[in-house]
């Protein structure tokens, strides 16, 4: 099975593909979800390393 690490120094896992369904109709719609912004920086951050 492929593995990937995850960043720099984190853990190595195994790849796992989520297909082609649709994850709203299981998950409900992401309209007003909000993704704070400490973790859009970190993301952000993590690209500009690589």
């Amino acid at each position: 099975m492929e593995q990937r690490k995850l960043g720099n120094a984190g853990p190595t896992t195994v790849v796992v593909g989520l297909g082609c369904m649709g994850m709203s109709d299981v998950y409900g719609s992401a309209a007003g979800a909000r993704f704070p912004e400490s973790q859009l920086a970190h993301l952000d951050s993590e690209r500009s390393a690589a």
